[in-house]
């Protein structure tokens, strides 16, 4: 029969990395999603390019909460970086 001392009990630290590791696999996850199938591009009057560079139809175009952030957060990406993901 098996002591109480024998069985291995997880540590606090243990429960931690482990929701961690889960935490980032999620996140992962979810992001491929978003890159394989973003979703957003299928009305035709809130394109996302069009919406970014203020061309999209008038209510979107003047939401200017996604053309500030995404031209701030382009600002903060390196430039090489920038050149690999261009589709171009």
């Amino acid at each position: 029969m098996d002591s109480p001392a024998s069985r291995m009990s997880p540590t606090r630290a243990g429960l931690r990395s482990v929701y961690w590791t889960m935490c980032a696999l999620l996140t992962a996850l979810i992001l491929a999603r978003f890159v394989c199938n973003p979703g957003i591009d299928g009305y035709g009057k809130s394109m996302l390019l069009d919406m970014v560079y203020g061309r999209a139809w008038k209510p979107y175009v003047t939401r200017a909460l996604l053309p500030g952030s995404v031209r701030l957060l382009t600002t903060a990406i390196p430039a090489e970086a920038k050149r690999e993901c261009d589709p171009r």
